[in-house]
């Protein structure tokens, strides 16, 4: 996992994402775009590692270039970060889990110490899998 030396500003990684959903490829485009970051170390503000992604995923490049140029997706991304903040997320990620918002990243025990705090017992908040060790 690589940290780049900058805070990516990821507007145009939004705006990219409806356009990949438009046309049926979200998932594997958000799987490019996170490989892009967390594991290739670019800048994904940038029009030219989107591209990139949309190439890897099978998405018009030139076309996603046109769409973001143009920001054609601005005002649905702009309306999707305003139902969110109006759901009091306020960083991503944002795991909701019961009557708890945990913000940001956080280690397994703030998962675990919450899901406990509402009744939920580890392995039961695992499956049988966890019994079977």
């Amino acid at each position: 996992m690589r940290f780049s030396d900058k805070i990516s500003f990821s507007l145009y990684a939004f705006e990219a994402l409806e356009f990949a959903h438009d046309r049926g490829l979200a998932l594997p485009f958000k799987t490019a775009v996170f490989e892009a970051l967390w594991i290739e170390g670019l800048d994904i503000g940038q029009f030219s590692t989107l591209q990139a992604a949309a190439d890897k995923v099978g998405l018009d490049r030139a076309e996603l270039g046109r769409a973001l140029a143009g920001q054609r997706y601005r005002r649905r991304v702009h309306d999707a970060l305003q139902l969110a903040r109006d759901a009091g997320v306020t960083k991503t990620p944002t795991f909701v889990l019961g009557r708890y918002r945990i913000a940001g990243w956080h280690y397994y025990e703030v998962f675990q110490t919450v899901m406990e705090k509402q009744g939920v017992p580890l392995r039961s908040a695992l499956g049988d899998s966890a019994k079977e060790r």
